[in-house]
């Protein structure tokens, strides 16, 4: 049985949100101990890693490719305007929700900042250069295509 599977994920990725509606009906019951949500900022890693996003990858993954995944798992994938927005409030205020509940004063306070900081190095340090990434047991596993690989390695 694995211990741990850690799904990092930015809370403005189309991707992330394609994997984080289906991983918990993805991965096999009993086949490991915690699943644990880590939102971090892919921004943060990007630049760390000095990563940039050219517009015909952006174009891609927008209106080709995250659409055309999304179909095939019946999830309508409708990117809002404005996209993407800084995802900085939704990651803090997932982690003072977690610890609370009353989220407007939550999002200023220290510790949810640092929270969020702690995330975005940890998720460096482990070497995540994209989203949605997941660990099972220290094992990589990068794209929301990928859970059905990770529920084949928790089942093995």
């Amino acid at each position: 049985m694995a211990c741990c599977v850690d799904f990092h994920f930015d809370f403005s990725s189309p991707y992330g949100f394609l994997a984080a509606m289906k991983i918990e009906r993805a991965l096999p019951r009993g086949r490991y101990r915690r699943l644990l949500w880590r939102p971090f900022l892919l921004g943060a890693v990007y630049q760390a890693s000095a990563s940039r996003r050219s517009s015909l990858k952006r174009r891609y993954v927008l209106e080709i490719d995250a659409p055309r995944v999304g179909r095939r798992d019946g999830l309508a994938l409708k990117v809002p305007a404005g996209f993407p927005q800084h995802s900085l409030p939704a990651a803090r205020a997932f982690h003072w929700i977690e610890a609370r509940a009353r989220v407007a004063e939550g999002l200023q306070e220290s510790m949810v900042k640092l929270r969020l900081v702690t995330e975005n190095e940890q998720a460096i340090a482990k070497g995540v250069f994209g989203l949605p990434f997941i660990r099972v047991d220290g094992e990589p596993f990068w794209g929301s295509d990928r859970l059905y690989d990770i529920a084949e390695r928790l089942a093995a």
